[in-house]
């Protein structure tokens, strides 16, 4: 289920967005043909003559080299380079009228646009030349040996070539063209550049030289015909920009007319961001699959129509051989290396789990249907993260390009094998490491290759694949794990159940085996069919995703064909081919000879099939059939080879088709010792990546499992084995059994503490005491949160941690691991979107994210930097696409991506929605495909309402202080920072450092400490002369100095001298010479100060820190107080007013939380009116507390609000009653006295023993808080929560009442795991519940 918003946006699209990504020259063809009349077709040739360019830019080897070991975001600045680069060299071409025909990597090829009119188009030629060369000398004047980043330079050889040029139209297949260039022309500028030695040379052919040879200083080439220019020698000629004139003299009318065939040449990937003009948020960081290929193919043929249809074909072919397996064809290239081809799996929408093992398919594919057509072809593949996105300018020319290690090394393999004689198809380390789990991939050998330090391991694919194995090594999984089950009781069960199989007579068995990917399902299978193979006969069947859809079709009923048909030949000694089969199919063969493969399956012909408009052959074949012929094969297959009991193995089973089910239900029911294992995924089904489609295929299944239930003559035949994931406890023996590690603990000295409380419920509350007293208990409970018991994830997330040296082996003690302070933060603040998300959660979440709009996949980048949970305020300040995405669509947005269970709701409330990523490690993938330039961009917006605002959904102050320090880091961090914490040599800028500091100082206002700064400072003396260490000490009022530390702990009232912060005037921060001879000192003017206890007059104090950041910090912070102290001041004489920052009336948009509240009351009412309509199968969530309806939040906090005005009515009532008493006493009390006159208020005995009463009244409410708060601390946890949304006490009798109509509430039964952790109420619904508290007093007061 696509968004379709975007196509609403369509009309309003840029004219020149579009025409940016297509040559003038093409852009020009398809208008003059649109204006005459023709209907553009493929094979196309436009042919003429004119100039082309060559440019090759030298020190991108080495560029690549370099920043390739600064991990993902070496790719980013690899195409940061190269843009700003062409940025320079595009410019002073366009000036000169060239037009960028097409991107090669690191180089660009130029054509200028023909001579137009009846003028002397030879005089025209030369011109053009003279433009170009004109250019080209300009740009090595000017970007020789130009630093682009530090330590990287780079400089460009140009090459330049005169006369015939073709322009291929070809391709066409889902109606995506390509266009290539060939030609004298080009071949002369190919040839003139290869004669380069260096950087910053200008060389033309023999025919450029001819032509405009007189107006340049050249030198011949020795041994070539080319020549190097060196400079003009007489006038320059005027530029004209025939390239750009082209497509800025077309009306907006004209562009309409052809849009639709100038789309053809975009890439899919990038449309939707064009329609909305988000076009650079299309470039991401990707892990994909990157194939090139280089072909034999001459495309100089293409001036015969023979030649040119050989082309088209050839173009045809590899076009479909690469759709059949949805990948995305990203360039077609002719250069001096010949005819490369640049395929890419994984870029949106065609992104799938298994792209690795489609890539070889097409490989394979590919090479087989070329090789039919007299082309050969030579392919290198290579997987890793990748840049994809748009290189070039943003003014005039761009391209869609991937650019990164894997894109050298997957060129670097193809150039192996073009030299190779035994491979035609070489893969890299990666592609072979997840392909394996498919097909069998075979090593070939260890070489150097260009670019890389060590040796480079190749592998291959084997002729005979063997696609439906069941293998048990899933690339996923880290090579320790392949002899380890975490479930032996489940195994052992699967055993127990063979065996009891064995001692049958006549029964059936079906065993259902589920569970999630990396459980162990396959693995304890096909360990029992190891264990069992002499006593069976096992027929395995593995169901592959990537096959095509009629391949898809009844697979598992082919391959029991064609195993029973194999395994006769075998025992009769006979061939495996049509002859056989006529031996025992004596009727209707033509129907059933489709499921055998005697020929071998044209991928192409499958494909072709899928799009024709007649019923394709798996359409008519007759399911009764099919039926009717496999009992025959069965009992043939029993007679010959005396095999009675039958045990079928059907691995993947979610990828199975319903006549598939079908079938099999009939084969268990006229037959007889059959034991049918099934094994399934409960989710992330590879086909199946959303709600509807994905339940559909479920229900399909149970369906079907259920009606073959039905057929077993004995139900307790039937038996469903599940594997879960583990407990908590279970991770400490994985980390025993795998990793040898017995112990986690902090680089500091703990004293261990058995008092903590084990419950996942109170984690939150006591993470600052496990942290620092049980570093094992918090790392342990707070990854399986994260993991949510799956071992996989788990064991991946230790492996890196131990890779990262996050985790360090105990010199001492090889059984003990010390947590790093980096790792500890990560974990403290929940920030996993720094570490690389596991791979297996990568692929299972990337082709889900895939599937959804533009605007939605934008919305979700923004909420990945606000953290797992986001609220729609936040989400709206910061996010930057507020002109295409405004409060109504927010909104709109959010709830579908609720709909697709892509995210969750926390909590709603007037003022706002909170929001949590349902599925684990989703909020850490999205992030991760942000560039690093987009994280910091939107990291930075996020810091600022930070700032303003407390983060949602925290408990600690502190701990706020710290996420923001956090968040300005990572949006400040340089490209070479990789550590969470704050880098070596990073110096935030002054608005961070300040943001930082006056969060910290609210965080101790709030907590009402005292002691606001303390530390040492030096200062200079009384008398100006020497300079001495003293200890300072900043409270919210005053500033003191003490001669030492012990001094202020013995004497804390003797201070030397203390300087009221509302006092002081000016703060200035000091340079070295400046009046005084040290470093990082700043000047204090005050205007009144005490000397031990004695006032004294205006002077200025002179101060001096260790470091220039400890100096800002104390300026910043005695800044803030000064402030604060004269606020302090102002508010005792002349009333309160809104200080310092959090004005939650002023953040929140308050027209958007009546947005929110109308459309929530219009989904009510429309869910209200679809009740009869529901699913068969519930959505599985991620279960918190807060994401339950708010009706039991709601009323927790109504009882809270009667209960509290209660206490408040017998306070009144108890104040009224003191107070009559009060008013009688005090007025007899003056009567006595008649001289004077009755003062009400005056402090009389009576009035000095009311305030007594008073005083203590509110102590004695305060001491009942302080009593139920200890008493919930002692009931829940070590800590109070001074945020939870529910007393414990409440919340359990709550649960309990949620138990019991929890299929009314809930969809599904949820994990305990995460269930009461977000037990946790919003800083916003505090606010509300006292404004709604203030407002019914005022109402009473009133009444």
């Amino acid at each position: 289920m696509i968004n379709q918003q975007n196509v609403n946006l369509q009309s309003n699209v840029k004219i020149q967005s579009i025409l940016g990504f297509i040559p003038a020259l093409v852009f020009q063809h398809i208008l003059e043909n649109q204006i005459k009349g023709i209907k553009q077709h493929v094979p196309e040739i436009q042919s003429f003559k004119s100039v082309i360019m060559f440019a090759d830019i030298c020190g991108f080897t080495n560029l690549t080299e370099q920043l390739s070991k600064i991990g993902p975001e070496g790719s980013e600045v690899i195409a940061f380079a190269i843009n700003r680069y062409m940025e320079l060299l595009i410019k002073s071409i366009s000036k000169s009228g060239g037009d960028i025909f097409k991107f090669a990597g690191d180089a660009i090829i130029v054509v200028w646009p023909p001579p137009t009119g009846q003028n002397d188009k030879g005089e025209q030629l030369k011109i053009l030349l003279r433009q170009g060369i004109q250019s080209a000398l300009d740009i090595q004047a000017k970007l020789n040996d130009t630093f682009i980043l530090e330590n990287i330079k780079l400089s460009v050889k140009i090459g330049f070539g005169v006369g015939d040029i073709n322009i291929l139209y070809v391709g066409g297949v889902f109606n995506r063209n390509e266009f290539l260039a060939t030609g004298q022309a080009l071949i002369q500028a190919f040839e003139s550049e290869h004669c380069a030695t260096k950087g910053g040379q200008v060389i033309i052919s023999k025919d450029v030289f001819d032509m405009v040879g007189q107006y340049y200083n050249c030198i011949k080439v020795e041994d070539r015909q080319s020549y190097f220019v060196n400079f003009n020698k007489g006038a320059k000629v005027q530029n004209i920009s025939n390239a750009l004139l082209i497509k800025s003299n077309i009306s907006a009318q004209s562009f309409e007319s052809i849009k639709s065939q100038l789309i053809r040449y975009i890439p899919a990937a990038l449309q939707q961001y064009i329609f909305v003009n988000q076009e650079k948020w299309s470039s991401e960081l990707r892990i994909l699959t990157i194939m090139f290929i280089n072909l034999s193919i001459d495309l100089s043929a293409a001036l015969t129509s023979n030649g040119l249809s050989h082309i088209q074909q050839v173009v045809e072919t590899v076009q479909k051989s690469i759709y059949a397996f949805q990948g995305s064809l990203n360039k077609i290239l002719m250069d001096d290396k010949g005819s490369t081809l640049i395929v890419v799996f994984g870029l949106p929408p065609m992104a799938k789990q298994d792209d690795p093992a489609r890539a070889v398919m097409t490989a394979i594919t590919m090479k087989s249907e070329l090789d039919a057509i007299n082309c050969g072809c030579k392919i290198g593949i290579s997987t890793g993260c990748t840049f994809a996105g748009v290189v070039g300018t943003s003014g005039s020319r761009r391209e869609y390009s991937v650019i990164g290690d894997a894109v050298n090394l997957a060129a670097r393999l193809m150039q192996i094998a073009c030299k190779d004689d035994q491979h035609s198809i070489l893969l890299d380390v990666e592609t072979s490491k997840e392909a394996s789990y498919k097909m069998n991939i075979s090593f070939y050998k260890s070489v150097m290759v260009k670019g890389k330090a060590d040796q480079v391991n190749i592998y291959y694919p084997e002729i005979n694949l063997e696609l439906n194995k069941i293998r048990i090594h899933n690339p996923f999984f880290p090579r320790l794990l392949d002899n380890y089950l975490f479930d032996i009781s489940n195994l052992r069960l699967i055993q127990r159940r063979i065996q009891q199989f064995q001692l049958q007579n006549e029964s059936n068995v079906l065993l259902k085996v589920s569970g999630n990917q990396g459980s162990g399902k396959s693995y304890s299978v096909k360990q029992s069919i190891d264990l069992f193979q002499e006593n069976f006969h096992f027929v395995q069947i593995r169901l592959c995703s990537f096959l095509q859809k009629e391949q898809q079709y009844l697979y598992a009923i082919k391959i029991i064909f064609q195993h029973f048909l194999k395994q006769i030949a075998i025992k009769q000694n006979k061939v495996y081919d049509i002859q056989l089969f006529n031996e025992i199919f004596n009727q209707q063969q033509d129907q059933l000879i489709q499921l055998f493969d005697f020929q071998p399956i044209s991928q192409i012909q499958l494909f072709d099939n899928q799009f024709k408009n007649t019923n394709d052959s798996q359409e008519t074949l007759d399911i009764q059939l099919v039926k009717e012929g496999l009992d025959l094969l069965f009992k043939k297959f029993q007679s010959i080879t005396n095999n009675h009991k039958q045990i079928f193995v059907l691995d993947d089973g979610h990828n199975i088709d319903e006549e598939s089910l079908k079938i099999i239900r009939h084969f268990m029911k006229h037959n007889q010792f059959i034991l049918l294992i099934f094994i399934f995924r409960h989710d992330y089904f590879e086909q199946f990546q959303f709600q509807e489609q994905h339940q559909t295929q479920i229900q399909m299944i149970e369906e079907g499992f259920e009606s073959i239930k039905s057929k077993l003559n004995d139900l307790s035949n039937f038996e469903h084995i599940s594997f879960n994931n583990i407990s908590l406890n279970d991770y400490q023996v994985l980390l025993s059994d795998l990793f040898r590690i017995n112990k986690i603990r902090c680089s500091k000295n703990q004293e261990p503490s058995n008092s903590i409380d084990k419950n996942i419920l109170h984690y939150e509350y006591i993470k600052n005491q496990l942290i620092q007293s049980n570093t094992q208990e918090f790392f342990l409970q707070t990854l399986y949160r994260k993991t949510q018991g799956n071992p996989l994830t788990f064991i991946t997330l230790i492996e890196k941690f131990l890779k990262c040296n996050y985790l360090v082996v105990d010199n001492k003690q090889q059984d003990v691991v010390i947590v790093n302070d980096s790792l500890l933060n990560i974990l403290n603040l929940d920030e996993f979107i720094i570490l690389e998300a596991p791979l297996n959660k990568f692929r299972l979440n990337s082709p889900y994210l895939d599937k959804v709009g533009c605007l939605d996949l934008l919305i979700l980048k923004v909420a990945s930097v606000i953290g797992d949970i986001f609220d729609v305020q936040t989400l709206n300040k910061i996010q930057p696409f507020k002109e295409v995405i405004q409060k109504e669509n927010l909104i709109k947005i959010l709830n579908s991506l609720e709909e697709l269970e892509i995210i969750e709701t926390m909590e709603l409330n007037d003022l706002n929605k909170y929001y949590r990523f349902a599925k684990p490690f989703l909020r850490e993938i999205i992030y991760q495909r942000l560039l690093y330039s987009q994280r910091r961009e939107l990291h930075k917006y996020y810091a600022q309402a930070l700032q303003e605002i407390p983060s949602q959904f925290e408990i600690d102050e502190k701990l706020e202080a710290q996420r923001l320090e956090h968040t300005w880091i990572l949006a400040e961090q340089k490209w070479h920072s990789q550590s969470n914490l704050k880098p070596r040599g990073l110096e935030l800028s002054h608005k961070a450092k300040r943001s930082i500091i006056i969060k910290s100082i609210q965080t101790k206002l709030i907590a009402k400490t005292n002691n606001i700064k303390l530390g040492l400072l030096k200062k200079k003396s009384d008398k100006n002369v020497t300079w001495a260490e003293r200890y300072c000490l900043m409270t919210q009022k005053e500033l003191k100095y003490y001669y030492s530390e012990q001094d202020y702990h013995r004497q804390p009232q003797n201070a030397l001298a203390t300087i009221i912060l509302s006092s002081i005037y000016q703060i200035v921060p000091l340079n070295d010479k400046e009046k005084v001879n040290q470093k990082y000192a700043f000047e204090i003017r005050t205007g009144n100060w005490f000397k031990r206890q004695k006032l004294m007059p205006r002077r200025d104090f002179y101060f001096s820190a260790s470091s220039e950041e400890l100096m800002e910090e104390w300026t910043i912070y005695i800044e803030f107080m000064r402030v604060k102290a004269t606020y302090d001041e102002f508010v005792n004489n002349f009333g309160k007013i809104q200080f310092p920052i959090a004005n939650f009336k002023e953040f929140y948009d308050m027209s958007l939380g009546t947005e929110m509240n109308n459309y929530q009351q219009k989904q009510t009412t429309n869910k209200n009116n679809n009740n009869n309509k529901s699913s068969i199968i519930q959505p599985q969530k991620r279960n918190t507390v807060l994401s339950i309806n708010s009706f039991f939040k709601q009323s927790v906090v109504e009882n809270k609000q009667k209960q509290k005005k209660e206490e408040l009515k017998i306070l009144i009532s108890k104040f009224l009653k003191q107070s009559q008493l009060l008013l009688f006493t005090h007025m007899f009390e003056n009567s006595i006295q008649p001289k004077n006159r009755i003062i009400l208020g005056q402090n009389t005995k009576a009035m000095l023993s009311f305030g007594q009463f008073f005083i203590k009244t509110a102590l004695e409410y305060s001491q009942q808080q302080q009593q139920e708060n200890e008493t919930i601390q002692t009931e829940e946890s070590p800590q109070t929560r001074p945020r939870a949304s529910l007393f414990i006490s409440e919340q359990l009798v709550l649960e309990k009442q949620a138990e019991s109509i929890s299929g009314s509430i809930r969809n599904t039964k949820r994990k305990q795991i995460t269930d009461q952790y977000y037990n946790k109420r919003s800083k916003s619904s505090e606010l509300l519940v006292q404004l709604n508290e203030n407002s019914n007093q005022e109402k009473q007061q009133q009444s």
